[in-house]
């Protein structure tokens, strides 16, 4: 005998998926089985095969949860999915006495269209003139923004107030660009962090435990469901 049984555990009944092999039993048997009653041992034994059939489609279900619901989950636990990075590097800029560099100063990669900023916590005045160095970074966060050359930023994007800029290049390579941790990235990690959040705990529990002068040693472990 065999019965249509929904792909999740949101849609299954268990009184319904009874009723529909209720149904089927005279069919099925040919007439044979006639006693489809809840008492009859027969219907009992169905009634168990469903149940377990229920917690099994549940299991899969926990299992196989949208990932939104198993990123929550995880944040729940403190276990955050890692936002991208931004590249970052430095610049020469070529400028006359007296030019002011402010935080943020913008320039251009040409070959990628891609802006970076310069990171000097406060405005830089050249005195003399000549070659300025200033730390800069992407002004979007991802792989992207990596440039794997010297001398690929080559263009100053007009600005008021910061005259006296000459030319610009990055002196360095800029690094250090990441894109944000895809699901199965998150999902591949996740077990280890709460591993080691456990593991965390743990020795906090021992520190804890030989704070108390009659304890000279402690030992924390993961208690195990008896078989």
């Amino acid at each position: 005998m065999s019965i249509e049984l929904p792909e999740l555990y949101s849609e299954f009944n268990l009184e319904v998926a009874l009723s529909t092999a209720k149904a089927q039993i005279p069919v099925k048997s040919a007439g044979l089985w006639t006693d489809v009653s809840d008492t009859d041992p027969g219907v009992v034994a169905v009634r168990i095969v469903l149940e377990a059939i229920g917690e099994r489609l549940y299991s899969l279900s926990a299992r196989t949860a949208p990932d939104a619901l198993r990123v929550a989950f995880g944040q729940l636990l403190g276990v955050e999915p890692l936002g991208a990075t931004r590249a970052v590097g430095d610049l020469e800029l070529i400028v006359t006495p007296g030019t002011v560099i402010p935080t943020g100063y913008i320039v251009l990669n040409d070959e990628t269209g891609l802006q970076y900023e310069t990171t000097n916590p406060s405005s830089v005045t050249s005195v003399v003139g000549g070659a300025l160095e200033l730390p800069a970074r992407a002004i979007l966060a991802g792989s992207g923004g990596d440039i794997e050359t010297p001398g690929q930023i080559s263009r100053v994007l007009v600005q008021p107030g910061t005259g006296g800029v000459s030319s610009v290049s990055n002196k360095t390579a800029f690094t250090g660009g990441t894109d944000g941790e895809t699901y199965d990235k998150y999902a591949a990690r996740l077990p280890s962090e709460i591993q080691r959040d456990i593991l965390e705990f743990g020795f906090e529990l021992e520190a804890a435990a030989t704070e108390n002068a009659s304890v000279k040693r402690a030992r924390a472990f993961r208690a195990t469901r008896p078989v």
